[in-house]
């Protein structure tokens, strides 16, 4: 097993450092906070290593890993799709504010920067599920069980839950 939960906490503290340095502000996606940005961010980061992992790299696998991988994936988005979908509308929000304020060279710096960051933590999630950067049917068919499992559902982490429930009913 790979200790969902320990890869969960860590990754929540990666997506926390990633977007904290932003001003608290108002916007329709409401106040820009550090509770907002850090659910925000930890909700991109895993969704890009769901997407990755099991769509791009396990899903393509031949036979049972592959199939297993792909209804895996879709069972987590189906599971965390609306919360993924409030943290995206809370980011374009972000980067609005930033082009208000700061300008189209400074929202594009923002985007590229957080874009890298969550890539960077989407790959630290990925070597602990393979470490060697081997991905084979074995790791693939224990993860796509783990994610079956709702192991890697963000409801797994309340404080990002109810964050972002609170962000996508408006509170």
């Amino acid at each position: 097993m790979f200790g969902s939960l320990r890869f969960f906490l860590s990754a929540a503290c990666i997506a926390q450092a990633l977007i904290a340095p932003v001003a608290a502000a108002d916007s329709p996606a409401g106040p820009f906070t550090e509770p907002r940005n850090a659910a925000t961010g930890f909700a991109v980061t895993v969704w890009m290593a769901m997407d990755d992992t099991l769509g791009k790299h396990c899903g393509t696998l031949d036979g049972d890993a592959g199939q297993q991988a792909r209804d895996a994936l879709a069972r987590w988005q189906g599971h965390n799709q609306k919360l993924v979908e409030t943290a995206f509308t809370y980011m374009v929000a972000l980067e609005g504010t930033i082009e208000a304020s700061n300008g189209e060279a400074a929202r594009r710096a923002f985007r590229n920067a957080r874009q890298q960051e969550f890539m960077a933590a989407a790959r630290q999630m990925q070597t602990t599920w393979f470490p060697e950067a081997q991905v084979d049917a074995e790791r693939c068919l224990r993860l796509a069980r783990q994610v079956s499992d709702g192991g890697y559902d963000i409801a797994r982490t309340p404080e990002f839950h109810d964050t972002l429930q609170a962000m996508a009913a408006g509170r």
